[in-house]
């Protein structure tokens, strides 16, 4: 008992450490009781297998939270924490994943971008977006030699339709800074969320991938499913892009 009399003194750190991570003190609870009721060895090898379970735990349900932008600099920081963060356009959200995309954690990669271009389309939503599809190549058509004069300019009736159509275009920006490691599903959890949003009309964007994971994916031909102009150095070089009238197609 002498010997454990550190151990004990230690339960005086449950509260603070509870406070900083319940993963970190469900662990030393775990350890410290699988000890006491076993000996050493048992407990040793309860707490290898606990620990191992928790970090698999942890890495499958990783923060995933919305990003703002200052309205005067070009700081973007997490809105749950900086309300005042509303520099962004409406149709520009960005959201970040803070965690190593794997096989573990992929699913809810995928189910938080789907949240945001909002997957699962019926077919009577389907056949309503080829009709709207077919309506605007034949008003295109149409208008292709009335000229529109403002300010001098002129502009082409088909400009000021693709003009109309950027704007209403929605915009999904993921920060990548924290995924350090990617493993095949994650790299086809990048390839299936950009097809999809294509599918809804919506332009996603990857940003601040390390070099690491841009090599890896150059060297299985990534891009030539995914083009590389969705992937942008920093979360700023995006959201001007995504900004700008220059289309994204």
């Amino acid at each position: 008992m002498i010997s454990l009399k550190s151990l004990f003194m230690q339960f005086r750190d449950v509260p603070r450490l509870w406070k900083i991570s319940k993963f970190d003190t469900l662990v030393w609870l775990v350890c410290c009781i699988a000890t006491l009721s076993n000996d050493v060895m048992t407990g040793l090898t309860i707490s290898i297998a606990f620990t191992l379970l928790s970090v698999v735990l942890r890495e499958q349900w990783p923060k995933v939270f919305h990003i703002g932008k200052a309205r005067s600099d070009n700081i973007f920081k997490p809105i749950y924490r900086y309300s005042d963060f509303d520099g962004l356009p409406s149709n520009i959200t960005i959201v970040r994943f803070e965690a190593p995309l794997h096989f573990v954690n992929v699913a809810r990669f995928g189910e938080a971008i789907n949240e945001l271009i909002q997957l699962e389309p019926t077919d009577e939503n389907c056949n309503n977006t080829k009709a709207e599809e077919r309506t605007s190549y034949k008003e295109l058509a149409q208008k292709e030699s009335t000229v529109i004069s403002m300010e001098g300019n002129e502009i082409t009736g088909s400009e000021q339709i693709i003009s109309t159509k950027r704007k209403k275009r929605r915009f999904i920006i993921v920060d990548c800074g924290a995924i350090s490691i990617i493993d095949v599903m994650g790299i086809e959890a990048l390839r299936h969320v950009y097809q999809d949003a294509n599918r809804h009309s919506v332009d996603i964007f990857f940003a601040d991938v390390s070099e690491t994971i841009l090599d890896t994916l150059d060297t299985i031909n990534f891009f030539e499913e995914v083009p590389k102009s969705v992937f942008f150095p920093d979360l700023n070089q995006a959201v001007i892009f995504a900004s700008s009238p220059v289309p994204s197609e």
